[in-house]
């Protein structure tokens, strides 16, 4: 189960996501596959320090990194 709240904007032909997540917030851009690296520079965003990958596995790689935090197998927020 994975836990998060989005907010959305459009920016031209791109939607701009940002998700709050348990293990932080990040950012998605959508839109034309070409014109991503443009959108995000424009957005100020580093598109070298971009994550790939889903949310399961970087909630599996988070838990990794901090075994001191408890975390549940599940991505979902503190009660």
């Amino acid at each position: 189960m994975l836990e998060k709240d989005c907010e959305e904007w459009l920016l031209g032909e791109f939607s701009v996501v940002l998700d709050h997540t348990p293990m932080g917030d990040f950012v998605e851009v959508e839109g034309p596959p070409e014109q991503l690296e443009r959108a995000a520079r424009l957005l100020g965003l580093d598109v070298a320090a971009a994550l790939r990958g889903s949310y399961v596995s970087l909630w599996l790689e988070y838990r990794e990194l901090h075994p001191e935090l408890d975390l549940p197998t599940d991505m979902v927020f503190a009660e």
